[in-house]
């Protein structure tokens, strides 16, 4: 908000949305040096909102075959950009070549836009998931299987320092009990992984008899 309501760039009176992109002094002098096309003949004469519509509707070209609506609207943009720089950079002025400036960024986004067209077309695939085949089992034997293949990994891996936790209550207490659970249908399984505990644990142990880095 600004007590001054004229024109920062020209000092016309007030600055209106229209008096900024299009009747300031310096926006007509870019809007002439584009060489507007014949689509609108009354481009300064009409008010604001026929005058956004004339001409992002317009199918005209320009400049070797440019969409003018897309031409419009980055002048636009840009008189919106070099007058606020203008405003808050006062030593810093008006670009030197607005019209290519102004092209060169109308044609950056016509090539972008003509490649993503181009692209190889779409073909629609129905994914959905499906579970693998699974044997069926109790919670305590998927766990403890889970136990045993995570410690087949460790060691796998070289890793000798190892703290497994688990949410299991009764595979806990089975593993703690391994000893007297040669009747428990999950003996051969318990025992394994117990075993497999044991050797990662004497590699870890033997460890502290080796160099440093071995």
């Amino acid at each position: 908000l600004a007590i001054d309501s004229s024109c920062g760039l020209c000092d016309w009176p007030v600055e209106s949305v229209l008096h900024i992109f299009r009747d300031c002094e310096r926006a007509q002098s870019v809007w002439h040096a584009l060489s507007i096309p014949g689509i609108a003949p009354h481009f300064f004469k009409q008010d604001f909102i026929p005058w956004l519509k004339v001409n992002l509707l317009s199918k005209a070209k320009w400049g070797g075959g440019l969409p003018w609506s897309v031409v419009f609207v980055f002048t636009c943009w840009y008189l919106w950009k070099w007058r606020n720089k203008h405003i808050f950079l006062p030593l810093d002025d008006f670009v030197a070549d607005p019209v290519k400036t102004i092209s060169m960024a109308v044609r950056d986004w016509v090539k972008a836009s003509q490649a993503g067209v181009k692209m190889s077309p779409k073909a629609q695939l129905l994914l959905s998931w499906e579970p693998p085949g699974l044997g069926k089992g109790q919670i305590p034997e998927a766990e403890l299987w889970g136990l045993y293949f995570g410690l087949h990994l460790a060691c796998e891996k070289g890793i000798s320092n190892l703290l497994i936790e688990m949410d299991a209550a009764v595979v806990v207490s089975l593993v703690q009990q391994v000893g007297t659970l040669s009747c428990h249908p999950l003996a051969v399984l318990i025992q394994s992984c117990c075993e497999m505990n044991v050797v990662a644990d004497r590699m870890a142990n033997w460890s502290f008899n080796l160099d440093l880095g071995v």
